[in-house]
Protein backbone atom coordinates (compact mmCIF):
# COMPACT_ATOMS: atom_id res chain seq x y z
CA UNK A 1 0.00 0.00 0.00
CA UNK A 2 2.90 2.33 0.77
CA UNK A 3 4.24 2.16 -2.79
CA UNK A 4 0.78 2.78 -4.21
CA UNK A 5 0.40 5.94 -2.10
CA UNK A 6 3.82 7.19 -3.18
CA UNK A 7 2.83 6.76 -6.83
CA UNK A 8 -0.41 8.71 -6.26
CA UNK A 9 1.55 11.52 -4.57
CA UNK A 10 3.98 11.71 -7.49
CA UNK A 11 1.13 11.77 -10.01
CA UNK A 12 -0.45 14.69 -8.14
CA UNK A 13 2.90 16.52 -8.11
CA UNK A 14 3.27 16.03 -11.87
CA UNK A 15 -0.27 17.11 -12.56
CA UNK A 16 -1.39 13.69 -13.78
CA UNK A 17 -4.09 13.48 -11.11
CA UNK A 18 -6.46 15.98 -9.56
CA UNK A 19 -6.99 16.06 -5.81
CA UNK A 20 -10.40 14.43 -6.23
CA UNK A 21 -9.01 11.66 -8.45
CA UNK A 22 -6.23 11.03 -5.94
CA UNK A 23 -8.71 10.80 -3.04
CA UNK A 24 -10.87 8.38 -5.05
CA UNK A 25 -7.85 6.19 -5.77
CA UNK A 26 -6.81 6.18 -2.10
CA UNK A 27 -10.36 5.28 -1.09
CA UNK A 28 -10.38 2.37 -3.58
CA UNK A 29 -7.04 1.07 -2.30
CA UNK A 30 -8.27 1.14 1.31
CA UNK A 31 -11.45 -0.73 0.39
CA UNK A 32 -9.43 -3.40 -1.42
CA UNK A 33 -7.21 -3.84 1.63
CA UNK A 34 -10.24 -4.13 3.90
CA UNK A 35 -11.80 -6.75 1.61
CA UNK A 36 -8.63 -8.82 1.71
CA UNK A 37 -8.46 -8.54 5.49
CA UNK A 38 -12.04 -9.69 5.98
CA UNK A 39 -11.84 -12.41 3.32
CA UNK A 40 -9.37 -14.45 5.34
CA UNK A 41 -9.37 -15.29 8.99
CA UNK A 42 -9.09 -18.02 11.56
CA UNK A 43 -11.97 -20.31 12.45
CA UNK A 44 -11.67 -21.90 15.88
CA UNK A 45 -13.50 -25.19 16.23
CA UNK A 46 -13.41 -28.33 18.30
CA UNK A 47 -14.59 -31.87 17.67
CA UNK A 48 -17.86 -32.88 19.29
CA UNK A 49 -19.65 -36.22 19.27
CA UNK A 50 -23.28 -35.48 18.47
CA UNK A 51 -26.07 -38.05 18.79
CA UNK A 52 -27.52 -38.42 15.29
CA UNK A 53 -30.53 -40.67 14.97
CA UNK A 54 -30.96 -42.63 11.77
CA UNK A 55 -34.58 -41.51 11.76
CA UNK A 56 -33.55 -38.00 10.77
CA UNK A 57 -30.96 -38.94 8.19
CA UNK A 58 -31.51 -38.04 4.57
CA UNK A 59 -32.85 -40.80 2.37
CA UNK A 60 -30.31 -40.13 -0.36
CA UNK A 61 -28.44 -43.33 -1.03
CA UNK A 62 -25.57 -44.27 -3.23
CA UNK A 63 -24.97 -47.47 -5.13
CA UNK A 64 -21.52 -48.98 -4.56
CA UNK A 65 -19.76 -51.25 -7.00
CA UNK A 66 -17.52 -52.43 -4.16
CA UNK A 67 -17.78 -52.48 -0.38
CA UNK A 68 -14.79 -53.20 1.84
CA UNK A 69 -14.72 -53.78 5.59
CA UNK A 70 -11.57 -53.67 7.71
CA UNK A 71 -11.99 -55.20 11.18
CA UNK A 72 -9.37 -53.88 13.59
CA UNK A 73 -9.07 -56.18 16.63
CA UNK A 74 -12.79 -56.95 16.84
CA UNK A 75 -12.46 -60.14 18.85
CA UNK A 76 -16.16 -61.03 19.00
CA UNK A 77 -16.56 -61.27 15.24
CA UNK A 78 -15.02 -63.75 12.84
CA UNK A 79 -14.40 -62.85 9.24
CA UNK A 80 -16.52 -65.74 7.99
CA UNK A 81 -19.51 -64.54 10.04
CA UNK A 82 -19.55 -61.13 8.37
CA UNK A 83 -18.89 -62.75 5.01
CA UNK A 84 -22.00 -64.86 5.48
CA UNK A 85 -24.10 -61.77 6.17
CA UNK A 86 -22.46 -59.60 3.50
CA UNK A 87 -21.39 -62.00 0.76
CA UNK A 88 -20.65 -59.23 -1.75
CA UNK A 89 -18.27 -57.38 0.59
CA UNK A 90 -14.54 -57.90 0.83
CA UNK A 91 -13.17 -58.16 4.35
CA UNK A 92 -9.76 -57.62 5.93
CA UNK A 93 -9.34 -58.73 9.54
CA UNK A 94 -6.46 -57.23 11.53
CA UNK A 95 -5.65 -59.15 14.70
CA UNK A 96 -3.18 -58.36 17.44
CA UNK A 97 -0.03 -60.15 18.43
CA UNK A 98 0.22 -60.37 22.22
CA UNK A 99 3.95 -59.73 21.98
CA UNK A 100 3.54 -56.43 20.14
CA UNK A 101 3.14 -53.04 21.78
CA UNK A 102 0.28 -50.72 20.90
CA UNK A 103 2.72 -48.59 18.88
CA UNK A 104 3.91 -51.57 16.83
CA UNK A 105 0.35 -52.72 16.22
CA UNK A 106 -0.74 -49.24 15.12
CA UNK A 107 2.13 -49.04 12.68
CA UNK A 108 1.38 -52.50 11.29
CA UNK A 109 -2.32 -51.75 10.88
CA UNK A 110 -1.65 -48.40 9.22
CA UNK A 111 0.66 -50.05 6.67
CA UNK A 112 -1.85 -52.85 6.10
CA UNK A 113 -4.68 -50.37 5.49
CA UNK A 114 -2.50 -48.29 3.19
CA UNK A 115 -1.48 -51.33 1.13
CA UNK A 116 -5.06 -52.59 1.04
CA UNK A 117 -6.45 -49.30 -0.29
CA UNK A 118 -3.58 -48.98 -2.76
CA UNK A 119 -4.32 -52.45 -4.13
CA UNK A 120 -7.98 -51.53 -4.58
CA UNK A 121 -7.05 -48.47 -6.64
CA UNK A 122 -4.31 -50.23 -8.60
CA UNK A 123 -6.98 -52.41 -10.21
CA UNK A 124 -8.53 -49.25 -11.71
CA UNK A 125 -12.06 -49.95 -10.48
CA UNK A 126 -15.17 -48.36 -11.95
CA UNK A 127 -17.97 -46.81 -9.91
CA UNK A 128 -18.11 -45.86 -6.25
CA UNK A 129 -16.21 -47.82 -3.58
CA UNK A 130 -17.06 -47.71 0.11
CA UNK A 131 -14.53 -48.61 2.83
CA UNK A 132 -15.41 -49.02 6.50
CA UNK A 133 -12.82 -49.45 9.25
CA UNK A 134 -14.26 -50.91 12.47
CA UNK A 135 -12.44 -50.30 15.75
CA UNK A 136 -13.18 -51.32 19.33
CA UNK A 137 -13.76 -48.57 21.88
CA UNK A 138 -11.68 -49.82 24.78
CA UNK A 139 -8.93 -47.70 26.34
CA UNK A 140 -6.11 -49.00 24.19
CA UNK A 141 -7.81 -49.76 20.89
CA UNK A 142 -9.27 -46.27 20.66
CA UNK A 143 -5.79 -45.16 19.58
CA UNK A 144 -6.50 -46.84 16.25
CA UNK A 145 -9.01 -44.08 15.44
CA UNK A 146 -5.97 -42.32 13.99
CA UNK A 147 -6.50 -44.54 10.93
CA UNK A 148 -9.34 -42.18 10.08
CA UNK A 149 -6.74 -39.71 8.80
CA UNK A 150 -5.40 -42.23 6.32
CA UNK A 151 -8.91 -43.03 5.13
CA UNK A 152 -9.86 -39.36 4.73
CA UNK A 153 -6.70 -38.65 2.75
CA UNK A 154 -7.49 -41.53 0.41
CA UNK A 155 -11.03 -40.24 -0.19
CA UNK A 156 -9.79 -36.68 -0.80
CA UNK A 157 -7.30 -37.87 -3.39
CA UNK A 158 -9.63 -40.38 -5.06
CA UNK A 159 -13.23 -39.20 -5.65
CA UNK A 160 -14.43 -42.75 -6.33
CA UNK A 161 -13.75 -43.64 -2.68
CA UNK A 162 -15.97 -42.97 0.31
CA UNK A 163 -14.91 -44.06 3.77
CA UNK A 164 -16.01 -44.34 7.37
CA UNK A 165 -14.41 -45.16 10.66
CA UNK A 166 -16.83 -46.87 13.04
CA UNK A 167 -16.01 -47.00 16.74
CA UNK A 168 -18.06 -49.64 18.50
CA UNK A 169 -18.10 -52.21 21.30
CA UNK A 170 -14.98 -54.36 21.01
CA UNK A 171 -17.07 -57.39 22.04
CA UNK A 172 -19.87 -56.78 19.53
CA UNK A 173 -21.34 -59.83 17.81
CA UNK A 174 -21.60 -60.33 14.06
CA UNK A 175 -25.35 -59.66 13.88
CA UNK A 176 -25.18 -56.30 15.66
CA UNK A 177 -22.12 -55.24 13.67
CA UNK A 178 -23.88 -56.16 10.44
CA UNK A 179 -26.70 -53.73 11.26
CA UNK A 180 -24.25 -50.94 12.07
CA UNK A 181 -22.33 -51.47 8.85
CA UNK A 182 -25.47 -51.47 6.76
CA UNK A 183 -27.06 -48.39 8.28
CA UNK A 184 -23.87 -46.34 8.05
CA UNK A 185 -23.21 -47.34 4.45
CA UNK A 186 -26.40 -45.39 3.67
CA UNK A 187 -24.91 -42.31 5.33
CA UNK A 188 -21.46 -42.18 3.77
CA UNK A 189 -21.12 -38.43 4.55
CA UNK A 190 -20.60 -39.28 8.22
CA UNK A 191 -16.93 -40.18 8.22
CA UNK A 192 -16.47 -40.75 11.96
CA UNK A 193 -19.19 -42.66 13.80
CA UNK A 194 -19.32 -44.27 17.23
CA UNK A 195 -21.81 -46.30 19.22
CA UNK A 196 -22.23 -46.07 22.97
CA UNK A 197 -25.05 -47.88 24.75
CA UNK A 198 -26.84 -48.34 21.42
CA UNK A 199 -26.75 -44.59 20.70
CA UNK A 200 -25.23 -43.50 17.41
CA UNK A 201 -22.88 -40.50 17.50
CA UNK A 202 -21.24 -38.60 14.66
CA UNK A 203 -18.08 -36.51 15.03
CA UNK A 204 -18.81 -32.93 14.02
CA UNK A 205 -16.85 -29.67 14.03
CA UNK A 206 -18.37 -26.91 16.15
CA UNK A 207 -17.21 -23.32 16.07
CA UNK A 208 -16.01 -21.89 19.37
CA UNK A 209 -15.54 -18.27 20.30
CA UNK A 210 -12.03 -17.08 21.01
CA UNK A 211 -11.46 -15.76 24.48
CA UNK A 212 -10.35 -12.15 24.90
CA UNK A 213 -8.06 -13.26 27.70
CA UNK A 214 -4.61 -14.34 26.59
CA UNK A 215 -4.18 -17.97 27.67
CA UNK A 216 -1.08 -19.28 29.36
CA UNK A 217 1.31 -20.62 26.74
CA UNK A 218 1.39 -24.41 27.18
CA UNK A 219 4.65 -24.97 25.32
CA UNK A 220 8.08 -25.24 26.86
CA UNK A 221 11.43 -24.29 25.37
CA UNK A 222 13.10 -27.04 23.33
CA UNK A 223 9.98 -29.20 23.62
CA UNK A 224 9.00 -31.67 20.93
CA UNK A 225 5.38 -31.59 19.73
CA UNK A 226 3.27 -33.53 17.27
CA UNK A 227 1.04 -31.26 15.20
CA UNK A 228 -2.03 -32.82 13.55
CA UNK A 229 -4.55 -31.18 11.27
CA UNK A 230 -8.21 -31.46 10.44
CA UNK A 231 -9.52 -27.98 9.65
CA UNK A 232 -6.62 -26.83 7.47
CA UNK A 233 -3.72 -24.48 8.19
CA UNK A 234 -3.13 -25.69 11.74
CA UNK A 235 0.59 -26.20 11.21
CA UNK A 236 0.98 -22.62 10.01
CA UNK A 237 -0.84 -21.27 13.06
CA UNK A 238 1.40 -23.21 15.42
CA UNK A 239 4.49 -22.01 13.57
CA UNK A 240 3.39 -18.39 13.89
CA UNK A 241 2.69 -18.88 17.59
Amino acid sequence: MKQELIKIYRDISRGKLTKKEALDKIKTIKLQKQDKATATGVLLANSVWEPISLDILSKDQIEYTQQHIILCEISGVEEKEIKALLPDCKILSLQSDDQQSIADRYERYAISCFDYIRNILSNKPQGKIHIQIVIGNDKEQIIFTGLSGLLKTATFENPILTGQLILTDAEINAGALFLQLQENAKRFQDQDVKYEQDIRYVLRRKEIQASDVSPKIPFKDHGVYLITGGMGGLGILFTKE
